[in-house]
C-alpha cells in the first residue's frame, strides 16, 4: 500500500500538520517528525497505518474513533478506475485522465460532400454537445479543384431551440483555415452542424481538423450511490491532483442519505454529517467563477469516521 503524505491530504484533521519551515510533517504534539517532499511516498502495510494513527491519537490525546472508512476513485477513464462515476449525471468533460470544466474539443476526421451546387448544401456532420457554451468553430476548408470556390456553413443549434448560422468560402488555390464565430456565445449549445457545397456540382468539398473553442462554465462530476457503514459522523473531501486557474474553484456537494439532503463543503475541511445514512453520493463541482476560470481534477476521495 502506498500512503502519500502531504499538507493537503491531512489538512486540519487533528492528526497531522504541515511544517512550513522545513517541509516536514509531524504530530500536533511535535512527535514523529517525518522528513518528506511533496513527491515522496511511504510504503507501509494497512495494519502499520492503523497503528501509526492510533499512536498519534494517544500522543495528542484525541479520542479514538470506532468507525472509519473512505471512498476513492481516479479517472483512468470516464467511469473511473473503480467504476464509481455516474456518467449519466456528470456534466464535466472527460479528457484522458481527468475531468475539467472547459468544453473545448477537436475532431480530426475528414468530412466531404460531392455533387452539391452552391444553391444547395449537404449536411456532413452533426456534433451533439451536452449543454455547453461554445465561442467559435475552426476548420480547414478545401476542395478537389483549385479553380473553384468551396463553401462551409456551420449551424449553431441552441438548447432554447433557436439557431444561427455562419458561412465561409474558399476561392482558388489551396485550402485554408476558417473561423466561425458563434453569434450567441451565451446560449448553451445542443448541436453544431457542418454543411458543404461548391460552385460546380462535379467537385468535392471537404473539411477536417475541426476544433471547438469552449467557454469554461460550472460543471460537476457525480458519483454513483456508494454504500457505507452506519457509524459515519464526520467527513472530509479531497479532489485528487486538482488544478485551477483564474477565478476557477472546486467545491463539493455531498449526501449521505441517497440524495435526500445535500451539503456544500469546501475541500479538505472536516465537516459533521447532519443527515446521516449509508448511501453516499458525491458531486465534485468544477466552478468557473466570475471570469470563466478553469478547474480540473484527476480523482476524488471522501474519508468519514465516527463513534459507531
Amino acid at each position: 500500500m502506498v500512503l502519500n503524505i502531504n499538507g493537503g491530504l491531512f489538512k486540519d484533521n487533528g492528526l497531522f500538520k504541515a511544517s512550513p519551515e522545513d517541509g516536514q510533517v509531524d504530530s500536533a504534539a511535535g512527535l514523529r517528525k517525518v522528513p518528506i517532499t511533496p513527491t515522496d511516498t511511504i510504503l507501509t502495510s494497512p495494519l502499520d497505518n492503523e497503528l501509526n494513527i492510533l499512536d498519534l491519537q494517544q500522543a495528542t490525546a484525541i479520542t479514538p474513533v470506532t468507525y472509519s472508512g473512505s471512498r476513492t476513485d481516479v479517472f483512468s477513464d470516464a467511469d473511473g478506475f473503480v467504476d464509481s462515476v455516474d456518467t449519466g449525471n456528470t456534466t464535466a468533460k472527460f479528457d484522458t485522465d481527468k475531468y475539467l470544466n472547459d468544453p473545448s474539443f477537436s475532431d480530426a476526421t475528414l468530412y466531404q460532400s460531392s455533387g452539391i451546387s452552391h444553391d444547395d448544401f449537404s449536411l456532413v456532420k452533426t456534433w451533439t454537445l451536452p449543454d455547453v457554451l461554445i465561442e467559435q468553430v475552426r476548420n480547414y476548408l478545401d476542395g478537389d479543384d483549385p479553380g473553384e470556390t468551396y463553401y462551409c456553413k456551420i449551424i449553431f443549434k441552441y438548447t432554447d431551440t433557436t439557431t444561427a448560422s455562419v458561412t465561409k468560402s474558399q476561392f482558388l488555390g489551396s485550402g485554408d483555415y476558417k473561423i466561425y464565430t458563434n453569434p450567441n456565445p451565451t446560449k448553451t449549445i445542443a448541436t453544431i452542424e457542418a454543411w458543404l457545397s461548391a460552385d460546380d456540382s462535379n467537385d468535392e468539398t471537404y473539411i477536417n481538423e475541426s476544433s471547438f473553442t469552449g467557454i469554461p462554465s460550472d460543471f460537476i462530476i457525480q458519483s454513483n450511490v456508494l454504500t457505507i457503514g452506519t457509524g459515519a459522523q464526520n467527513f472530509q473531501v479531497i479532489a485528487y491532483r486538482n488544478a485551477t486557474t483564474g477565478t476557477g474553484t472546486i467545491t463539493a456537494d455531498i449526501s449521505f442519505d441517497n440524495g435526500a439532503h445535500y451539503i456544500t463543503v469546501e475541500l479538505e475541511t472536516n465537516t459533521e454529517i447532519i443527515n446521516r445514512g449509508t448511501q453516499l453520493i458525491i458531486k465534485i463541482k468544477l466552478n468557473a467563477g466570475a471570469s470563466e476560470g478553469e478547474a480540473s481534477c484527476k480523482g476524488y476521495g471522501v474519508s468519514f469516521w465516527g463513534a459507531g
